[in-house]
């Protein structure tokens, strides 16, 4: 099979190379996919460039941890039923070098799941990281009907499914963005107030939103940057659950705001979920996925041949949404209609 790899980390375009490798067999328990799409994560971007560590040594490194795909042979006892199924799956390249930026990947099964005929498979390639963070980060905070959750860069790739999941559950959503453009990609996916960080004070704004109360619940995407804003945002009792920091660093300005309002923290990377909770959420995805209550937050779609140019676009920022690369070129310009329709 051809696969992009790396043997040393750096720019995309110096060390991203393609190479023929033999096509991998599954295991006992395992799938092939025959990959049709390949989610482009911050993740996946930091480790290639050597900002984050990698758990193994670099010898051939194939990037990604997401895609989507059919799967086309299956290790031993795996039911026959899964072959040629449509599926999703996650977590390709978070412990193996072998992830998704090339033909097949083999995968335990429990890292597979269903893809509706309906849901195109550059949508598909979007739900592991972010969908499934976006998943967590909103149960974390229990019941939210009739609650209000704040969500920090709701039009960001998690930011825009995390208020989805939490107006399916009839919270009121507050989320902050830093452009007209990304207000209104943060009002179509249902926020109730969108706050433009640059032009207004977000905790103002919450404050009188919220009566001077607070919010019940708090995502957060980068926590180096708005550490301090939390426990001023948070009423007492809330909750918050922190996914992501652009720098390793931080610190609380006045940590006794976190105790005087018995606030609980949830740290978590989605890598390492435990099993049962991903295969709840999975559960529940795929409910909202067969009933097309879900809209896709597919911001750019690259052909395979352009994986250095995706991996520039993450870490540039410069595309709003989740950035995929397609094995199929017809499907680009079938994306690009359907994006049309929802704008």
């Amino acid at each position: 099979m051809k696969a992009f790899f790396y043997t040393k980390t750096g720019q995309a375009a110096d060390v991203l190379e393609i190479c023929e490798f033999p096509t991998p067999r599954p295991r006992k328990g395992q799938v092939r996919i025959q990959v049709r799409a390949s989610g482009v994560n911050p993740s996946d971007t930091k480790r290639r460039s050597g900002q984050s560590p990698q758990p193994f040594p670099i010898e051939s490194v194939i990037p990604h941890s997401d895609g989507s795909g059919v799967i086309d042979r299956l290790g031993a006892g795996v039911d026959d039923a899964w072959l040629g199924k449509r599926v999703w799956f996650h977590n390709a390249q978070w412990d193996s070098p072998q992830g998704a930026a090339g033909e097949y990947v083999t995968l335990p099964l429990e890292q597979v799941a269903c893809l509706p005929e309906q849901v195109p498979f550059d949508a598909g390639a979007t739900f592991g990281v972010p969908l499934l963070t976006a998943w967590y980060a909103v149960h974390c905070g229990g019941n939210l009907e009739d609650k209000t959750v704040f969500i920090s860069g709701g039009a960001g790739s998690v930011g825009a499914y995390a208020i989805q999941l939490a107006k399916k559950q009839r919270a009121r959503v507050i989320t902050t963005v830093s452009s007209p453009e990304k207000a209104r990609i943060a009002r179509k996916f249902g926020a109730d107030h969108v706050i433009n960080y640059r032009e207004e004070n977000t905790e103002a704004v919450v404050r009188e939103i919220t009566g001077g109360e607070g919010v019940a619940h708090y995502i957060e995407v980068n926590l180096s940057a708005n550490a301090n804003q939390i426990p001023r945002l948070l009423a007492q009792g809330g909750t918050a659950a922190i996914y992501g920091s652009e720098e390793r660093g931080f610190h609380f300005e006045n940590i006794l705001e976190l105790f005087s309002k018995r606030l609980n923290l949830a740290f978590f990377l989605v890598y390492n979920l435990p099993a049962d909770i991903l295969q709840q959420a999975k559960q529940e995805i795929h409910e909202l996925l067969v009933n097309n209550q879900l809209q896709f937050h597919v911001g750019q779609v690259f052909e395979f041949s352009e994986i250095a140019k995706a991996h520039d676009a993450v870490e540039q920022g410069s595309v709003t949404g989740n950035v995929v690369l397609c094995q199929c070129p017809a499907q680009i310009s079938d994306y690009l209609q359907k994006l049309d329709k929802i704008s």
